[in-house]
Formats: structure tokens, sequence, C-alpha cells
């Protein structure tokens, strides 16, 4: 696998380059004043096929190795010989990208104007750890994509499974198999929404991935059923998941605890999308960081505090 494509669980990772969010002015609001993050649901982002393209070129890789079943947590049969659905029902995702000032991603994630975020990186390391999560840069290259899911979703080459299964069958490895496709199906699940169509290419995207889904295939269907609205049903009672408006659906989101107790969610780096208002627009948001305690964060870790704030390059005119 490429080194420009690596998996990090849990955890941020020295050689992980700077990312940054774009979000509306009212998301900004939203998030310093919670000290929340909004995780949505994979299958509401504006990619139409989030939820799915990834999903489908596993699968077609899983076809070359023949008895690999891919199951659905809402199935009820796990004795089909195909490839069943899945459309990773309780999977958040949160995303960030390479490029802080990008024209495309102003466009599409600030159309009215807003903000690119640079978060401080120890405080998603607490969350991640505490919530479980991961992160990932996305994958966009088909031969990339196919080493990727060989190597770290199924682990196996097809002649390295085929030797494997015939020693399974002759019962020398004795329920090996049952507990290798579990396994490949966890997998599938948390990284599956690392795999991006290529046309996307240009945002450079990493995302914090948490996976809420039942982990047991071995259940049956109605058990796994049961699983899936017990964690659904403890989501909502404890307040996490919840709903925003769309263009043209209700989007459920989780709401994910970045900073606690007295702490402020610290912003080492904010953008401002182009403006016609300059001026203005930066000395808002630098108070709006100060009353946030922000700059002192940035003061403590030898930052120049002059440029946390600061107004895109970008010669854009929406306005």
């Amino acid at each position: 696998m490429p080194e420009e494509y690596p998996i990090y669980n849990r955890e941020f990772s020295a050689d992980i380059p700077n990312l940054y969010h774009y979000t509306s002015q009212g998301g900004l609001l939203g998030m310093l004043n919670s000290k929340k993050l909004w995780f949505t649901m994979l299958n509401f982002s504006n990619d139409t096929v989030e939820s799915t393209y990834g999903i489908d070129l596993i699968k077609s890789i899983l076809e070359e190795y023949e008895y690999i079943k891919y199951y659905s947590p809402f199935s009820l049969d796990y004795t089909k010989p195909k490839i069943s659905d899945l459309d990773l029902p309780l999977v958040f995702t949160f995303s960030l990208s390479e490029h802080g000032d990008m024209l495309s991603q102003w466009r599409g994630y600030c159309p009215n104007g807003g903000y690119s975020i640079r978060f401080y990186q120890e405080q998603l390391d607490v969350m991640m750890k505490e919530n479980d999560m991961i992160i990932g840069k996305c994958i966009y290259n088909t031969d990339d994509q196919k080493e990727f899911i060989r190597k770290n979703i199924i682990t196996l080459s097809v002649d390295q499974f085929k030797d494997k299964w015939n020693y399974y069958r002759q019962g020398i490895h004795n329920r090996w198999f049952e507990g290798f496709q579990l396994e490949v199906n966890q997998r599938i699940r948390r990284y599956a929404p690392l795999i991006k169509h290529y046309k996307f290419e240009e945002e450079a995207e990493w995302k914090i991935i948490t996976d809420y889904t039942p982990s047991s295939s071995s259940l049956t269907g109605g058990l796994q059923s049961q699983r899936q609205y017990m964690k659904l049903s403890n989501l909502l009672m404890k307040g996490i998941l919840e709903f925003r408006e769309g263009k043209s659906t209700l989007i459920p989101y989780l709401n994910m605890q970045l900073a606690k107790d007295e702490k402020s969610v610290h912003i080492p780096e904010l953008i401002i999308s182009p403006t016609p208002h300059k001026g203005l627009a930066l000395v808002a948001a630098q108070f709006l960081l100060d009353k946030h305690e922000t700059s002192s964060l940035t003061f403590k870790l030898n930052e120049d505090t002059s440029g946390v704030v600061r107004n895109s390059d970008i010669p854009y005119r929406h306005w």
C-alpha cells in the first residue's frame, strides 16, 4: 500500500498534515458554543455514491475469493451464497481537507460565506480515543483502492486465502473461517468510507469515522436487527443522535463532545471565505476566538497569535 494512503487508529500521527473543516458562520458559532462536532451519517453526505462506491468495489474483489460473504446488518438470511447489500446505516463521519483555502470547497460548503477551521489535534485525539474513532486519508486512485482493500480489509492474497481455506476444510484450522469472515466485515464497515470516487480527488479529504453498527455477523438476523435498534435507541436516549435540515431531507448526525468542562474549543488557525468586508470580517472573527480563549492557547504553543485568523487569498466574488 502506498505510504501516502495511511490508516491511523484512534489518534493523529506526527506525519498527518494540517487539516481543515469548511463550515458556515452558523456552523462555527455552533461548534464554539456547544463544544461539539457534527458527524454526518454516511448515507446523507453530498457525495451521492458515498456509501455505495467503496462497497461495490469491495464486493467485486470479494468475488475473487469465492467463499467470503458480505453481510448486511439488516439481512435476515446469513446463509445466502451471494454477497448481501449493506448501506452502512450507523456509520458517521467528520470531513477534513488538506487544503485550507480552496475555491471548490468554498463554493460547495460555504456558498453564502463561512470559515475553514484547523482544530487543535490534541483535542481531536482525546475525542477519538474516548469514542473509538479512526482517522484516515481518502483514496481516489482505483489501483490504490484495490490494493488497499486486499491489504487492509481482506488482509490476504487470493492464493493465501485458498491455502488457509483448504486447511480449514480439512479441519486443521478449526473455526478459522468464521472468525476471519467476521473480521473482514468489521473492517469493511470501518474502512469503506475512505474509498472515494476519483472525481472528488481535488478535495484531498480525510475522514474521522465512528461506527455504531453491531459487530457480530455470527448472530442470527433477528438478534442482529435487535442489536441494531438497541444501539440506535441508546444514541437517541443519550441525545447524541440529532437531526438538521437538508435541501431535500432531514439529515441525521451525531453530536460529539470535543471539549469538556471549562475547556474551550481551540482553533490555531481560522480562514475566512472570500468576502467584500475583509477588514470587518477579520476583526469579528478574531474577537470571537479571543472570547473563546483560542489565542491564549496559540501563545502557549509559541505560535504567532497575529496569524490566528486570516482572509482567503482567492479573488472570488459570490455576492
